[in-house]
């Protein structure tokens, strides 16, 4: 999870996505994702080098809002 994490898009693209689930979670992010929620998104950016930042946790309740307009 930590390499996909760091991984910069392919060529043509913006954004990549995974889906898992909490022990995985947990496994590659450590304990400050204790209390990761069902359909909760972890958004991370890659810095190009192999390392990666947490920018943003976006909780299933607020999916809908996010999308409102589109």
């Amino acid at each position: 999870m930590r390499k996909l994490a760091a991984t910069m898009p392919g060529e043509g693209h913006q954004h990549a996505g995974a889906v898992t689930h909490k022990p995985n979670i947990m496994d590659a992010f450590g304990k400050g994702w204790f209390d990761v929620r069902e359909g909760e998104a972890s958004i991370f950016k890659p810095d190009g080098s192999g390392k990666f930042a947490p920018v943003g946790r976006v909780q299933a309740a607020q999916w809908a809002e996010l999308t409102k307009g589109r």
